[in-house]
């Protein structure tokens, strides 16, 4: 897979309206070929009854600080993605090797820590880490900050003439405070500026751009 065709098949998952699940999206090893979305498709409803009682009422106060009618939304069907599955889906490879694994979990962490030792699938490759200068079809991964907060990862899918990325394909809650370009319904998958990776650089462990072993370019 090339750059370009990495960022082509990232941007399909735009024309499918996505909420945010932390732990959902992406495809197991045992599935035959990657499905048409990265996310899972579930009842609004049933996926609200797995939080607890104060992450459902930021989700509940997230939504109605983005105008989306949250009542309407429970009785609904809709895909469910996080970050890692949307990169995961992308890429075309599976988040685990089979449902029943119980190793080999891809997520944020999981890339952090394989981007920094030598051999991995994915590698570090931002030549300079204040700007994470980097090529289109790079990826933007920062670890979870803290214990009850998640990393982040994107697609890296335009680059300043300085290598600096200016647009990223990502999958999280905070896109839904956006208004989607050309109207339509909001989603958690969208393509947007860096700066939810740029406020991670001066963190313990900071935003890194890597790049995945099979993507060429």
């Amino acid at each position: 897979m090339t750059a370009d065709e990495l960022i082509a098949r990232a941007r399909l998952a735009l024309a499918s309206p996505t909420m945010y699940f932390f732990g959902a999206g992406g495809f197991y090893g045992d599935a035959p070929r990657p499905p048409a979305q990265p996310g899972v498709e579930a009842r609004v409803q049933d996926m609200l009854d797995r939080l607890d009682a104060t992450k459902l009422e930021r989700y509940e106060a997230e939504s109605r600080a983005a105008g989306i009618d949250f009542e309407a939304l429970r009785p609904l069907t809709r895909p469910f993605c996080d970050c890692s599955g949307y990169v995961c889906w992308a890429l075309g490879i599976p988040r685990a090797p089979a449902r029943d694994a119980r190793h080999g979990w891809v997520w944020t962490e999981s890339i952090y820590a394989d981007a920094l030792r030598p051999g991995g699938a994915f590698t570090r490759v931002d030549s300079d880490a204040a700007r994470l200068a980097c090529r289109a079809g790079a990826m933007l991964v920062y670890p979870p900050p803290g214990s009850d907060e998640p990393g982040h990862i994107g697609i890296v899918s335009a680059v300043d003439p300085d290598g600096r990325p200016r647009r990223v394909l990502h999958c999280s809650s905070l896109n839904f405070l956006l208004a989607p370009e050309g109207g339509g319904e909001r989603s958690a998958i969208a393509e947007t500026g860096p700066q939810v990776f740029e406020a991670q650089l001066g963190a313990r462990r900071p935003t890194i751009a890597v790049r995945f072993r099979e993507v060429e370019g």
